[in-house]
């Protein structure tokens, strides 16, 4: 290997990669296990939802199927509020995370923040579709 002379500057050092906090993974796996638990309930609660759409589609707005339509609607929207509140905690996490590795308290770890956001991110979006599509059949 050949010696550097004297008056060059060193290379500048990769950036040691530093894993995660304690604290910050219990956030991660709290937010992912709140969103675990929202999910199973909104998906255990999806045929009883879908049933109570059906028997309202059609139906003049403010009948009693309808309004039985609405609560079912309402309470499959309270379901995946957890997964909602996850994804928002992850959000403030990661950007609590980039913060550090900008002012070079740490480097690296944020891609566990983004890898488990785009789980639940995408769990969202996937409910928020089943929720316009069934609003929709009951107008």
């Amino acid at each position: 290997m050949a010696e550097r002379p004297d008056d060059q500057p060193e290379p500048p050092r990769a950036p040691v990669v530093t894993p995660l906090s304690y604290e910050q993974r219990v956030e991660v796996e709290a937010a992912q296990d709140r969103h675990r638990a929202a999910d199973a309930a909104f998906r255990g609660a999806l045929p009883s939802v879908r049933g109570a759409v059906a028997a309202a589609a059609g139906s003049a707005p403010g009948g009693e199927a309808w309004v039985v339509a609405q609560q079912a609607l309402s309470r499959l929207e309270a379901a995946r509020t957890p997964s909602a509140e996850a994804l928002a905690d992850l959000d403030r996490l990661l950007t609590e995370r980039l913060a550090q590795e900008q002012q070079g308290a740490a480097a690296g770890g944020a891609e566990d923040i983004v890898t488990a956001r785009a789980v639940i991110e995408a769990a969202v979006r996937d409910q928020s579709m089943i929720l316009s599509g069934l609003a929709r059949r009951i107008g």
